[in-house]
């Protein structure tokens, strides 16, 4: 999860992040977003709002999730959908409904990066978090050099 000001009222986030999201916008199949006038862009509620979106004509709604954004969208009870295209994809590829409905119409939009979170109510939470920043990097380093390994690199 990338961090906004909501989510750190809620979650604790790693000191580094774990992985680069890419976010892009989804219409339905046939439609760029380019060429769209107007409309109501759906969005994961508490998400950062790129300044590409503060286009005069739209306008946003929230949703508890990019699976039910996908779902208003392909079934036209919003224009467009801004969502982390890893996951989005994932979804569309393994449901018939939403793969001949919506598409990605305008990628990487935006890359963020995204951490691993700990919610705040968890028992531990610091304690766990705290330990994760402790030991990721010598994870990576163990992961990049078993990788080297594998390729024969020394």
């Amino acid at each position: 999860m990338w961090p906004t000001e909501e989510r750190r009222q809620i979650f604790y986030f790693s000191e580094q992040p774990i992985i680069k999201q890419q976010l892009g916008i989804y219409t339905l199949k046939g439609e760029l977003y380019q060429q769209m006038d107007g409309g109501i862009v759906a969005i994961e509620r508490s998400s950062y709002i790129p300044n590409a979106l503060n286009k005069p004509g739209w306008f946003t709604y929230e949703v508890t999730s990019p699976a039910a954004g996908a779902n208003m969208l392909a079934s036209k009870r919003v224009n467009a959908l801004y969502a982390e295209t890893g996951y989005l994809n994932y979804l569309i590829n393994k449901d018939k409904y939403l793969a001949d409905r919506i598409w990605l119409s305008l990628a990487n939009l935006q890359t963020v990066n995204g951490y691993l979170i700990v919610s705040k109510g968890k028992p531990n939470a610091e304690a766990l978090i705290s330990a994760f920043n402790q030991h990721f990097p010598k994870v990576l380093i163990a992961n990049n050099i078993a990788r080297f390994k594998q390729l024969n690199i020394n």
